[in-house]
Order: C-alpha cells, then structure tokens, then sequence
C-alpha cells in the first residue's frame, strides 16, 4: 500500500481550484475536511497517493496556491492515525 498525504489549504475556494488542477491532470487525489488538530474551522485539504507528490508540488507553486503544510498521514497497528508534517506552509 503506497503512502499517502494530505496538503492542507489555506481557503475552500483554493481547495477546489486546486482539486480541479488536478483532477485535469490525471492525478488521483480527493478534497476532504481538514483533520481538527491539524487545521482549525472548515479547512478542507486534498488526500493524495506518494506517487502525486511531485504533480502536487509543481502545481501549488504554478498556481501560487497558499498552504498550510503537507504531512504524511501514519495508520499505527491499533487504528490510530497521526499525521506527520513534510513541508511547511506556502504563502
């Protein structure tokens, strides 16, 4: 199983736009609400496979998408899930 990511967005409308870019390109990724201890209020964020991170990257720099972070997102044996940051916020 491939790991997976979430980037965290600064704005719904910058979510979706971003989500949009994506799904245009082929890379397989879902808009989902943003885990409440990473992000407060209604933040959303994309989920995303290892595979798409460079895609991701190029496209959030391309189209000045303001971040605030990327982590991996770690299952432990009993369930849980932590999230572990990767990259920190862009603006």
């Amino acid at each position: 199983m491939e790991l997976e990511y979430l980037v965290i967005i600064s704005s719904h409308s910058q979510a979706v736009f971003l989500y949009n870019e994506l799904i245009k390109k082929n890379c397989e990724v879902k808009i989902v609400s943003a885990p409440c201890s990473l992000a407060n209020g209604c933040s959303k964020c994309i989920r995303f496979e290892e595979k798409y991170m460079d895609l991701i990257l190029e496209e959030i720099k391309n189209n000045k998408v303001k971040t605030k972070g990327i982590y991996k997102i770690i299952v432990s044996y009993n369930g849980s899930t932590k999230y572990i940051q990767v990259k920190g916020p862009e603006n």
